[in-house]
């Protein structure tokens, strides 16, 4: 009868030694199919209820992924909103990154949602319809384009980088 009980007990514990180290081996079957659909070279926010902030965005490095606002022959600045290319484009106060932001053209949800930054003139993902707000050069500087922007028939000076604008010949 001894002998019975420990073969039980011996059982019991190699099945249990069993169901553990296939559990293990479950749990790493999941760990790769995660690692397998992850997307080299971005980063993956875990946490469901957490929110991406706009310092979090990294735009690319790739010129020919970046979007670039236009100056067209009538002058007027335009941002075409393309959600397959990077663009966060700045309209300062002065001809200095450091100075208020006063508009800002992103193609980042973050970046326009509720505007974070503040920009007196707002955030959007493309210029908005010129009855609403007009954009237009001015002149050049070392660094930056100098334009006037009119929005409720206020109008004041912004300066864009120039490295964000391109000038179109058509």
């Amino acid at each position: 009868m001894n002998k019975i009980s420990i073969l039980i007990v011996a059982v019991l514990f190699a099945s249990c030694r069993n169901e553990a180290q296939h559990n293990t081996d479950l749990k790493n079957e999941d760990s790769t199919l995660v690692l397998e659909n992850k997307v080299p070279n971005k980063q993956v926010n875990t946490k469901a209820d957490s929110k991406i902030s706009s310092s979090d965005i990294k735009l690319s490095s790739d010129p020919e992924f970046l979007q670039r606002a236009s100056v067209g022959t009538d002058s007027i600045i335009r941002v075409v909103s393309d959600i397959k290319l990077d663009y966060r484009i700045f309209g300062f106060e002065k001809p200095d990154t450091n100075s208020r932001k006063m508009v800002l053209f992103s193609v980042f949800t973050p970046d326009v949602e509720n505007n974070p930054y503040k920009c007196p003139y707002g955030s959007y993902y493309g210029t908005p319809p010129e009855d609403d707000m007009k954009i237009k050069f001015v002149a050049k500087t070392d660094d930056y384009i100098k334009a006037i922007v009119t929005k409720d028939k206020m109008q004041s000076p912004v300066y864009f980088h120039k490295n964000w604008i391109e000038f179109r010949t058509q």
